[in-house]
């Protein structure tokens, strides 16, 4: 499942996945964001992979890093945080980053809501970052 929502009139989407997540859900919603969604105005992402279980392996992040440079390309520079949990979801997100940071957007991954506040220097408290990652409105379904 994927759950996300835009914050701050839409310059910050904050996307969660929670569950088994593969390859094709992933792109599909790296599509939808970026061609389907009101994001022209998208400065900041906050993409929480604490609560998945990645149900793919580094050969496919190649395809996961260029379906976001495609998503990407031509839009105005944003920053991502991803926030991870576990040492595998750690190496997974930083190969993803490492393949498109250097193309596209800068991105950075930690454990901490907290770093992920000064990371992106969001004007909200750790409390108020927990209350949104738990009431996300919109949900993707591929």
């Amino acid at each position: 499942m994927i759950k996300y929502e835009y914050f701050d009139d839409g310059k910050l989407l904050i996307t969660k996945y929670i569950g088994e997540i593969d390859k094709e859900t992933i792109k599909s919603y790296i599509h939808y964001i970026f061609t389907k969604s009101p994001c022209h105005n998208l400065e900041k992402l906050i993409l929480d992979y604490r609560e998945a279980k990645m149900l793919f392996n580094p050969k496919a992040l190649l395809e996961i890093a260029q379906a976001r440079k495609s998503g990407e390309s031509g839009r105005k520079k944003n920053k991502s945080v991803f926030l991870v949990d576990t040492p595998m979801e750690t190496a997974l997100i930083l190969i993803i980053s490492k393949m498109y940071n250097k193309d596209l957007n800068p991105a950075d991954f930690c454990s901490t809501l907290i770093g992920c506040i000064h990371i992106l220097s969001l004007d909200i408290n750790e409390k108020e970052l927990d209350r949104r990652l738990k009431g996300l409105k919109l949900e993707f379904i591929a």
